[in-house]
């Protein structure tokens, strides 16, 4: 927890025998914890699509708590989803710490390349019938040509479309038959800069 400078030296191991265990070993890693870092800032440069402060919100780090690299590790994630609800699929992110070892404080230098923005390709719907497909798809509310969401797919599936899957499910049950299986792909055309989304029932 805020050891962000901990060392491991080469492990050393001995041979230990033991009633339960003859043969076995005895294996010791020596570890450097280091000072406890606290967290100063984020220091953002690249973002245009995202101000600093929305970045800082995504990222979750408050000034004055000690730097907990897993938190930190799961804030960048966090800014990744915040780029991909905005079509930047492709995005990069380099993140560098700067020491103050006098205050024991940290600043994350994050470079940030956005890359291009994805839209809306086309949307598949495979293994209905036609019917059935159609009446899915009038749910999707992610047009052609609008800016690509990268999670909406799982967000149709629990809101938009959700009362639709319901009913496939429930018709197949009255039939007898197990609730359908979904395979859903997304494949990025980085040509046409668009986002093809396909939905896939399978028995």
């Amino acid at each position: 927890m805020g050891q962000l400078r901990a060392k491991f030296a080469e492990p050393i191991s001995k041979f230990e025998g033991a009633p339960d265990c003859k043969n076995g070993v005895d294996l010791t890693i020596p570890v450097e914890e280091g000072p406890i870092y606290l967290w100063d800032k984020a220091e953002w440069t690249g973002n245009e699509t995202h101000s600093p402060g929305d970045l800082d919100s995504a990222l979750g780090m408050k000034n004055g708590e000690v730097a907990n690299g897993i938190k930190f590790d799961a804030g960048l994630g966090e800014v990744g989803r915040r780029y991909g609800h905005t079509g930047h699929l492709d995005v990069r992110i380099d993140a560098r710490p700067e020491f103050n070892d006098s205050a024991s404080r940290v600043t994350y230098k994050i470079a940030v390349t956005e890359g291009p923005q994805y839209r809306m390709g086309k949307l598949t719907i495979k293994g209905l019938s036609e019917a059935d497909a159609n009446s899915l798809e009038q749910k999707w509310k992610l047009k052609t040509g609008d800016v690509f969401d990268s999670d909406y797919l799982q967000q149709f599936l629990k809101t938009d479309g959700r009362e639709e899957v319901r009913k496939l499910s429930f018709a197949r049950q009255v039939q007898r038959k197990a609730p359908p299986q979904m395979n859903n792909t997304t494949k990025v055309n980085r040509q046409t800069l668009t986002a093809d989304v396909t939905i896939e029932f399978q028995d």
